[in-house]
């Protein structure tokens, strides 16, 4: 076993992220995914009440917004995947509600191109580079212990890397809890840049924030995707988009006990 060297804290330091890790790395992963499965076991469906927000960023990084949507988000969890529901609710361009019939035309092009996307939305199981059947196509690298809370939790960073260029696979970094072991936030992109003759992408950088909810269960709270690419091969085009989660109401499965004697 690897051992690791512990940097004496000093003056609120909470950690040294270049300084030698302090457990085994396939320790850790193991225990992040036993986590896992405990927490989602007896869940079944999760409703938010989302806010969705499209447009661009300025020069300072800040999103400039033009569209605004509400709407309600169904995370269905099945035996062996995930399913995803989406309830547009109102549509907001440049701050003014529109009518139900742009609501209805503009929340279908937001649905067409969530099925078509690359991206990992919430209803993609957060932990799937550490599953066991999908470990063998990653690279691991153990970084240590945060050097700053992230979003006030102190965090393993790990990063993992893709052995091979796969749209269905990712590069990230993820920060876990040091006492829960769940991740409070993920930076990732896909590791294959995909696209078709009309939009070909150029980057993807997307980050998802977790925190806890209630018993121990940790859902997503924010999502943020930023994206550059060409248009007909021609025009250059970024966007970029952040959806909050809230309310989230969790529906929990019925163990059937069986009274026979």
């Amino acid at each position: 076993m690897r051992k690791y060297i512990i940097g004496v804290v000093v003056l609120g330091m909470v950690g040294l992220l270049n300084a030698e890790p302090i457990m085994d790395e396939n320790d850790l992963i193991n225990r992040m995914v036993i986590r896992y499965d405990e927490m989602w076991n007896d869940v079944e469906i999760v409703e938010y009440d989302a806010e969705l927000l499209e447009g661009s960023l300025d020069d300072s990084g800040a999103l400039k917004v033009e569209d605004r949507f509400l709407k309600q988000v169904v995370v269905t969890v099945l035996p062996d995947t995930t399913l995803l529901d989406e309830k547009y609710i109102a549509y907001y361009r440049d701050g003014d509600l529109q009518d139900e019939d742009r609501l209805r035309k503009e929340a279908g092009k937001r649905i067409e191109r969530r099925e078509k996307s690359e991206s990992r939305g919430i209803s993609w199981p957060i932990l799937t580079p550490f599953f066991p059947d999908q470990r063998e196509y990653y690279e691991f690298t153990y970084r240590g212990v945060s050097d700053s809370l992230v979003s006030g939790y102190l965090c393993h960073v790990i990063d993992v890397r893709s052995l091979k260029e796969h749209d269905q696979r990712i590069h990230g970094t993820y920060h876990i809890d040091t006492k829960s072991l769940h991740p409070v936030r993920l930076d990732f992109r896909p590791s294959k840049l995909g696209g078709g003759t009309m939009f070909k992408l150029k980057q993807l950088d997307m980050t998802v924030w977790s925190a806890p909810v209630e018993d121990d269960l940790w859902l997503p709270t924010r999502f943020d995707i930023t994206g550059k690419g060409r248009a007909a091969l021609l025009v250059s085009v970024s966007f970029a988009g952040r959806e909050y989660y809230r309310n989230p109401r969790i529906q929990r499965r019925v163990v059937s006990q069986d009274t026979s004697l």
